[in-house]
C-alpha cells in the first residue's frame, strides 16, 4: 500500500540540480589535477589534454621569463610555432615562422580589401576548418584521415554543396600542397613560405590497433592558434560529434573529447566516446553520463546502469575492496540510486520499489537513498512514509537514517 499511494503525494518537479563533469580528470592524467582550476578561471572550453606533441624553444628558466615577457600576439604565436617541426635540425627561424605563418593565414582568410592569389577553396577552407575544431576539443596531432574526412562537410559554405566525394580527395591535396613541397624524406625543399605560407597540414601515417597503416595529418600551430582565436566560442556543426563516434580512441584522446562532448551538452556521444574506456578511469564519466541522460528522460539506459552497478558490486566483493561511498569503483552503484531516487520522488513505483528490495538486502547504498526518498515525502506531509522510516529504522535498517544528511545532496 505504501508503494502504491506513493504518487499523488509527490511533487512532479522537485529542485534537483545537475551533475558537474569537471571533475573526473583520471588520476595521473596530463594536467595533474589542475584541469578544475583552469575551468574555475575561465569561461572558455578548455582541453583537459593538451597536445603532447608541442615543444617549448624554451631550455632554461631564463628563456622561459623571456618568452612570458613577449606580448606582442604574433611574435608569440611564431615563437611558439617554430618548435612544432618534426625534425629540429631542419627547423625554421622565429622570422621564417612569422612570415610564413601570416602568409599561411591569409590564404585561409584574406585581408578585406585584398587579393590573394593563391586562397585556399572553400573546399580546402572546410578541411582546415574542420581540422581546428578537431584539434580544439582534444584530439592531438596527427589527426586520422577519417575524421577530417567526415567532418569536413559540416564545414563547407558554399551554395555548390556536392556529395564529399566530388570534392574531398582534391581538397586534401590542396591543404597539404606546401607540405609535399617541403619533404625532407624525399629531399625535397621547393616550399617558398613566403609565397604559400608553412604548411597547413603535413601528412603522417600510423598503425592502427589491427596492425593496418592509416593515413593522418598535422594541423601546423600556427593555424591551430589562429582557429583557437577565431573560434573559440563558435560550437561545431551538429554532425561532428557524431563524426567522432564512429571509430574508437585511445584511452587519454576519449577521455578528453567526452567531456568535451558532454560541456557542448552532446551527453549521448560523449556515452559512446567514453564506453570502451569503462574501466577504473573512464568508470565515473561514464556513470554521471548515463545518470544524467536518465535524468533528461532516457530511463531506457537505467538497464545498462544497472548491469554495469551490479557487476561492480560482484568485482569489488570478490576482492574485499567495497566500502559503498568510500571508493572510486563504486561509481555505478551510486549514480544507479540517485537515478533510481530521483524517479521515485517523481511517482515512479518501480524504481521506488527496487529501491525497497535493494534495502530488505541490507544493501546499504540502497537504504541511505530510500532514507532520503522517505525524508522527501514526509517533508511533504506523508505519514505513511514517516511509519515506513520507523518500521524499517525498528527492522535494524539504520542506513535509513543516513536519508536526513543525504537527501540536501541529492536535490
Amino acid at each position: 500500500m505504501f508503494i502504491q499511494d506513493t504518487p499523488s503525494k509527490i511533487m512532479s518537479k522537485p529542485p534537483f540540480g545537475i551533475i558537474n563533469f569537471a571533475v573526473d580528470e583520471p588520476e595521473g592524467g596530463p594536467t595533474q589535477g589542475q584541469y578544475r582550476q583552469r575551468l574555475a578561471e575561465t569561461d572558455l572550453h578548455v582541453s583537459p589534454y593538451p597536445d603532447l606533441h608541442v615543444r617549448s624553444y624554451a631550455d632554461t628558466q631564463a628563456d622561459l621569463d623571456a618568452q612570458s615577457a613577449i606580448n606582442d600576439p604574433r611574435l608569440r604565436k611564431a615563437i611558439d610555432a617554430a618548435a612544432q617541426v618534426e625534425h629540429p635540425e631542419q627547423g625554421r627561424k622565429i622570422t621564417q615562422v612569422l612570415a610564413g605563418g601570416t602568409q599561411l593565414v591569409h590564404r585561409l582568410y584574406p585581408p578585406e580589401g585584398t587579393h590573394t592569389t593563391n586562397s585556399y577553396s572553400p573546399a580546402a577552407s572546410a578541411v582546415l576548418r574542420a581540422a581546428g575544431d578537431l584539434r580544439r576539443v582534444g584530439m592531438p596531432n596527427p589527426i586520422p584521415r577519417w575524421a577530417i574526412e567526415g567532418a569536413a562537410p559540416g564545414y563547407l559554405d558554399h551554395p555548390a554543396r556536392r556529395p564529399p566525394e566530388q570534392w574531398l580527395a582534391q581538397a586534401l591535396d590542396e591543404a597539404t600542397e606546401s607540405a609535399r613541397l617541403d619533404d625532407p624524406l624525399i629531399g625535397i625543399h621547393a616550399l617558398d613560405i613566403h609565397h604559400h605560407g608553412v604548411p597547413a597540414l603535413t601528412p603522417h601515417w600510423y598503425t592502427h590497433p589491427d596492425g593496418t597503416p592509416r593515413e593522418a595529418y598535422d594541423l601546423h600551430d600556427y593555424m591551430l592558434q589562429d582557429h583557437l582565436a577565431r573560434y573559440a566560442r563558435t560550437p561545431p556543426p551538429l554532425s561532428f560529434w557524431d563524426v567522432l563516434t564512429q571509430e574508437p580512441h585511445p584511452q587519454a584522446t576519449a577521455h578528453a573529447l567526452a567531456v568535451e562532448a558532454a560541456h557542448r551538452g552532446h551527453l549521448t556521444a560523449a556515452t559512446v566516446l567514453i564506453r570502451p574506456h569503462a574501466d577504473r578511469v573512464g568508470r565515473g564519466l561514464l556513470a554521471r553520463f548515463l545518470e544524467e541522460l536518465i535524468r533528461q528522460g532516457d530511463v531506457e539506459l537505467l538497464a545498462e546502469l544497472r548491469a554495469r552497478a551490479h557487476a561492480e558490486v560482484r568485482t569489488n566483493a570478490t576482492s574485499g575492496a567495497w566500502l559503498p561511498g568510500h571508493d572510486v569503483d563504486d561509481a555505478m552503484t551510486w549514480s544507479l540510486y540517485r537515478s533510481l531516487f530521483r524517479l521515485a520522488v517523481r511517482g515512479n513505483c518501480d524504481a521506488l520499489g527496487e529501491l525497497c528490495s535493494s534495502a530488505d538486502t541490507g544493501d546499504p547504498v540502497a537504504g541511505a537513498h530510500l532514507g532520503a526518498v522517505l525524508a522527501y515525502m514526509i517533508e511533504q506531509g506523508d505519514e505513511a512514509a514517516l511509519a515506513e522510516a520507523r518500521d524499517r529504522v525498528d527492522a535494524g535498517q539504520t542506513t535509513i537514517d543516513y536519508g536526513l544528511f543525504l537527501l540536501p545532496l541529492l536535490r
